[in-house]
């Protein structure tokens, strides 16, 4: 049987994603989120460090997965990781990033974990 994301579903999604932001300290970001037909994803995170745009998509369908407030609030908390390593990967998949871009994604990587992780 396959699931759908209804647009309570992708409103549980969003609110989770935007306190996360905000708990993450990722104001820096401009996070735009999307409820779109995704094949092969539940969701997927695209950030693009240059612009300093992140897209979240949560998928329309969901497959087998039923999308309860837990697996939408699980699935936002994922994609929202990515994001907090969104300098490091939209430079990655950069063809040319000079070593000033890398240390400087790399450096605020670092600090950003340094707010999260425990003591």
């Amino acid at each position: 049987m396959s699931h759908r994301t209804s647009a309570l579903s992708f409103a549980i999604f969003a609110t989770e994603c935007q306190r996360l932001a905000k708990l993450w300290g990722l104001n820096e970001w401009d996070i735009r989120l999307r409820h779109s037909n995704l094949p092969d994803a539940l969701a997927v995170c695209e950030p693009r460090a240059v612009s300093r745009i992140g897209v979240i998509r949560l998928s329309k369908t969901w497959g087998d997965d039923c999308p309860t407030p837990a697996a939408l609030k699980a699935a936002a908390r994922h994609e929202m990781a990515h994001m907090v390593t969104g300098e490091l990967i939209s430079l990655g998949r950069a063809r040319y990033v000079t070593d000033d871009e890398m240390t400087a994604a790399i450096e605020m990587t670092a600090q950003r974990l340094e707010r999260l992780l425990p003591k």
